[in-house]
């Protein structure tokens, strides 16, 4: 058993992994063998039942393997969360699956080749994203086990501009994609105005009262307000509704945790650890408790959805000074 040290904390790091953790290697290992097989079959011509067959044993071969492989490799979650570079490897695959699937494309092979590939590099995409969440989960339980000294909802105050950047983004896609091969996605230009909406609500529901609205400086979205019901009653379309923008409940919202051992960021399908070791200031503002970290994105939660921002604060400067006094003796 090889014990590390982080943040004056002694942690077992050899522990052997758990069950949803081998098993999702496990699932991810048999979706990319099946994608494989399954290509390399179709664009063989292989008939159908054949492929059919070949990808369940693949993918039960894979499965197992991975599943065993995992099992074996001590600590993989932990080394999955501390370094990025081992947190961006498993989308490595999903990337070449889908260069795959455009050279498959560009060259004219048999189109259920592509479809495989694609669906396998969406299903190893997700299984991606569901290792890394896994990963970091365990690391955080791993690094802070006890009951946090405070706790806050957490709203990061970069929510409704990301939400909107986003909506820009899939617009600008479909923007693309119009002129380019004359092709108009319904479903694209609706994902693209519902995160613009999404990230307008949430700028609105957030900012203090006394500060002017987006509606006020922007006229587009001056009149969107007049037809939308972002204000205490309104009546659309000869309906009236009643909306309090500023009566934000953060239910289902992240939180953020105080721990000896650093931050931890509790969100609905994931945690992450901030050991004090990278957090180098915390503000408070009129807007927004402000958690700079060295070389990472700070951490930005509205002030508007803390109790007792003052109190976590300190909370957080006390839990700091005394991990620096642990760390010097």
């Amino acid at each position: 058993m090889s014990v590390t040290r982080e943040s004056g904390l002694d942690i077992d790091v050899d522990g052997r992994p758990d069950v949803g953790w081998t098993t999702g290697i496990g699932v991810y290992v048999g979706i990319v063998v099946a994608t494989v097989g399954g290509t390399i079959a179709t664009a063989a011509g292989v008939s159908f039942p054949t492929v059919v067959g070949s990808l369940s044993t693949a993918f039960t071969f894979g499965l197992i393997g991975g599943a065993l492989a995992a099992r074996r490799a001590n600590a993989l979650p932990v080394r999955f969360a501390r370094d990025w570079r081992w947190l961006a490897a498993p989308f490595v695959v999903p990337a070449g699956l889908a260069l795959l699937t455009g050279g498959i494309l560009r060259s004219g092979v048999v189109d259920t080749a592509a479809i495989t590939s694609s669906l396998g590099a969406v299903g190893s995409g997700l299984f991606a994203l569901a290792l890394t969440n896994m990963a970091r989960t365990r690391y955080a339980r791993l690094m802070a086990p006890n009951e946090p000294i405070a706790a806050a909802d957490f709203v990061s105050a970069t929510q409704p501009r990301n939400f909107a950047a986003f909506g820009l983004l899939v617009l600008g896609l479909q923007g693309i994609l119009l002129p380019a091969v004359d092709y108009l996605s319904f479903h694209l230009s609706f994902m693209g105005v519902a995160f613009l909406l999404m990230g307008y609500w949430m700028h609105e529901s957030l900012r203090p009262a006394d500060e002017p609205g987006l509606a006020s400086r922007v006229p587009p979205i001056r009149w969107l307000s007049r037809i939308l019901p972002f204000t205490k009653r309104r009546s659309v379309l000869g309906s009236t509704f009643e909306y309090d923008p500023y009566s934000f409940e953060p239910a289902g919202t992240s939180e953020l945790r105080v721990h000896e051992e650093g931050l931890v960021l509790r969100q609905p399908l994931r945690r992450r650890f901030v050991p004090w070791s990278d957090v180098e200031d915390v503000t408070l503002t009129e807007t927004e408790l402000r958690i700079e970290r060295s070389g990472i994105r700070n951490l930005r939660c509205h002030r508007e959805v803390i109790d007792d921002a003052v109190s976590v604060r300190d909370a957080i400067d006390s839990a700091r000074q005394r991990a620096r006094e642990t760390v010097s003796e």
